[in-house]
């Protein structure tokens, strides 16, 4: 979350599973780190966006898997955007780090 915050590209990059899937709020999918990445690197090129969130629930499966909810909101004050959403991130752990495989949002408040 902090790497997406802080416009990271590398450690975000890196805190995922090649294979991850995001299901975007609006129901767009994408499948493999790097077409998450191509999907999202309008936020790390202009670096405007204002993302924040608040841990909700927490699931953790010993060091095999875990779940996190989050209540999250992701503005983009220079245009007026506002979205807030709940957005679940599914983790798994390959021996050494914790990876996100799977993320979804739903619309709490759409743009």
């Amino acid at each position: 979350m902090e790497s997406f915050r802080d416009y990271d590209r590398e450690t975000f990059r890196e805190g995922h599973d090649p294979r991850a899937v995001t299901v975007f709020a609006s129901g767009a999918v994408r499948y493999g780190i790097d077409a998450i990445m191509a999907a999202l690197e309008p936020h790390f090129a202009n670096r405007e966006a204002i993302w924040a969130w608040t841990e909700l629930y927490r699931v953790v499966d010993g060091c095999k898997s875990a779940f996190i909810l989050y209540d999250a909101t992701y503005d983009i004050p220079s245009i007026g955007y506002h979205q807030r959403t709940l957005t679940g991130v599914t983790y798994t752990h390959d021996g050494n780090r914790w990876l996100a495989i799977a993320d979804q949002g739903t619309y709490l408040e759409a743009p």
